[in-house]
């Protein structure tokens, strides 16, 4: 669209699942694994990129999923509830990201890339129970990246979390013996790459 400057791309998707095998951990730490589950994932898409000018570039990407347990008996005995009320195991209902990119000729010398990049993931669940929830977050990056004319040398140097969110990317409840494990992801991190392509 525009001369090209303009690219959407929208996919949507259903998705059913029978007979799911389960391997999930209880509240006393005991892995078991679960037979004759039934599942539906459906969403959508959506991911733009914009040449808002020869050196400006425009990325945003969200995505949807509506995920859910249709039949799973061994929660339903777990947890009092109805299949429907339990989401899947680490699949967030949110997702989105943007980030704007300015590349400035530097002649013969090559190029210097400034990016700023924000993304957003909702809440989630660790576990097929969904006794450990995993909050929503939101990061901050970004980078300078020097590429020389042949574009096979570059040296970036970057920031990534530098709103030093603090969260969780995974974790075990296992309650009754005391014990509940989550892992820390990165704090704010500052850092130079070089990468040379031969």
């Amino acid at each position: 669209w525009f001369g090209r400057r303009l690219r959407l791309n929208v996919a949507v998707f259903h998705n059913k699942y029978d007979d799911l095998q389960r391997s999930a951990n209880n509240q006393s730490g005991v892995q078991t694994i679960f037979n004759a589950a039934s599942a539906t994932m459906e969403g959508y898409e959506i991911d733009l990129q914009a040449l808002l000018t020869e050196q400006l570039k425009l990325e945003v990407s969200y995505g949807y999923v509506d995920a859910g347990y249709d039949q799973a008996r061994y929660l339903e005995l777990a947890r009092g509830r109805p299949a429907s009320t339990f989401k899947l195991q680490m699949v967030p209902e949110d997702t989105f990201s943007t980030a704007l990119t300015y590349e400035h000729p530097l002649a013969a010398l090559g190029s210097l890339s400034w990016r700023a990049a924000y993304s957003y993931r909702s809440e989630t669940f660790a576990d097929d129970f969904n006794f450990l929830p995993l909050k929503s977050y939101e990061l901050v990056d970004a980078s300078v990246t020097f590429r020389n004319a042949s574009r096979n040398l570059s040296v970036a140097a970057y920031g990534r979390n530098l709103t030093d969110e603090v969260y969780f990317n995974f974790g075990f409840d296992n309650t009754s013996i005391g014990s509940r494990t989550m892992w820390l992801t990165p704090p704010r991190t500052y850092g130079i790459e070089l990468t040379y392509d031969f």
